[in-house]
């Protein structure tokens, strides 16, 4: 995806992830970080739709809008964003599993 901004444009859905991935990769912190280490800007954008809720025209499903002076950057975040999706989503669960 281009952007009209300067720059590239990635997205990254969310929506569907465990609860405790979506909170969590959403905090400010975490994708402050995700976002330094990558050298890109990163948004939560749209709205959570739980599983089988119709999204109606004009509306977007949970997501973040990962947005690099290059491709390369864009894709790095998302890469990271990703990767610590899965890492939560494990983690949760291995949680649901234990109790």
């Amino acid at each position: 995806n281009q952007t009209g901004r300067t720059g590239k444009a990635k997205e990254e859905e969310i929506n569907d992830y465990p609860e405790i991935a979506r909170k969590n990769i959403a905090k400010k912190e975490v994708l402050g970080a995700i976002a330094d280490q990558a050298e890109a800007i990163c948004q939560v954008k749209g709205q959570y739709f739980p599983q089988g809720t119709a999204v109606r025209p004009g509306e977007r499903k949970l997501f973040i809008e990962i947005i690099g002076k290059t491709h390369i950057q864009a894709s790095r975040a998302k890469h990271f964003i990703r990767q610590k999706l899965e890492e939560l989503a494990k983690g949760a669960l291995n949680y649901a599993a234990r109790n």
